[in-house]
């Protein structure tokens, strides 16, 4: 994003315009612009939940590597303006998560009191 100011940020009652067209020298101008103008660029790649797909009809083991997924996040900002000569920041956020079921084990403790196992 760029943004043009109206006015010079220095010489603030001064137009923007003028003051490039004021100076004589190229080198001089392009300074001016870089100080002036407001610049923001965003860069971001997101991998949100990737992991291998089950294949077949085999079992799930608790090492398979099914059980796993993983995401990853990269935001790069880079900024300057009048103020502000040179801003970077940069983040990165990786993630794993691990999911597996174990098969249930069905346990009946009271399986042989008959008062318990009134069936109707």
């Amino acid at each position: 994003t760029y943004i043009t100011p109206e006015y010079d940020p220095f010489y603030q009652d001064i137009l923007f315009q003028d003051r490039l067209d004021a100076s004589r020298r190229i080198s001089q101008r392009d300074s001016i612009n870089q100080q002036a103008i407001d610049y923001t660029k965003r860069k971001s790649i997101s991998l949100i939940g990737v992991r291998k797909n089950k294949m077949g009809n085999k079992p799930s083991r608790f090492y398979s590597p099914e059980n796993f997924d993983f995401s990853y996040a990269y935001n790069e900002l880079s900024h300057h303006d009048y103020e502000i000569k040179n801003q970077t920041d940069k983040n990165l956020q990786l993630g794993a998560n691990y999911t597996h079921s174990f098969k249930s084990i069905e346990i009946n403790p009271f399986r042989k009191i008959q008062v318990l196992n009134r069936k109707q």
